[in-house]
């Protein structure tokens, strides 16, 4: 994204942020939708994410949800961007739900999980393989960009309306921790049969 759209959103251009980008395309590679915002959900388990990664196991609490795991983070089985294996739902998720935020940014599930799969009923999305990009500087600002791309195999139209990130926990009791939640907006971005939905979050530092 250039800083001329950045400016052009009403995005941050002199403070830290991360953005979240969600594109639809069409079984031809056409654009059909596009939507930036800044990413403003970070959960209580992202508190708990960076307090394991620099103290350690901090002992698990809670206990496992269908999406996402109550608690703590103890101890992370790999790297944000390992998690994002072809067919899994850790990493970069997307959901249907409309709920509001958490108090506290307490939310630890999507309010409505798309999982992955083909099936016809209910909402379905094929996860690809999630991918890192390292660090981009142009001038004083550094980027890490992380991107997902999704596709709707289950022949009928699935409607995104929120967005967020799982990471591992693999240690007393393994579970996935929900660090960030993001609603869409509006009516969503629908994807309709064969369409793609690509996912990216984009980490930045300025100087």
């Amino acid at each position: 994204m250039s800083r001329k759209e950045i400016e052009d959103r009403g995005l941050p251009t002199s403070r830290p942020c991360s953005i979240l980008t969600l594109e639809v395309r069409d079984p031809r590679g056409s654009l059909l939708a596009r939507h930036v915002q800044e990413s403003r959900s970070y959960t209580r388990q992202y508190m708990r994410f960076l307090f394991g990664r620099f103290q350690g196991f901090t002992g698990p609490i809670g206990s496992t949800g269908v999406t996402g795991t109550s608690g703590g983070i103890s101890w992370l089985s790999s790297s944000l961007q390992g998690d994002m294996v072809a067919g899994t739902m850790s990493g970069i998720v997307v959901g249907a739900g409309t709920q509001a935020a958490g108090a506290a940014g307490s939310d630890y599930r999507l309010g409505s999980f798309i999982r992955h799969g083909t099936l016809t009923t209910g909402n379905r999305l094929t996860y690809a393989k999630g991918t890192g990009i390292d660090e981009t500087r142009a001038g004083g600002t550094v980027t890490h960009r992380f991107r997902r791309l999704f596709t709707n195999n289950a022949g009928s139209a699935v409607t995104v309306r929120e967005a967020g990130w799982l990471v591992n926990n693999a240690y007393t009791v393994p579970g996935r921790y929900l660090i960030i939640r993001d609603l869409v907006g509006g009516a969503g971005l629908r994807v309709g049969t064969l369409s793609t939905l690509t996912v990216w979050y984009d980490l930045r530092t300025i100087r």
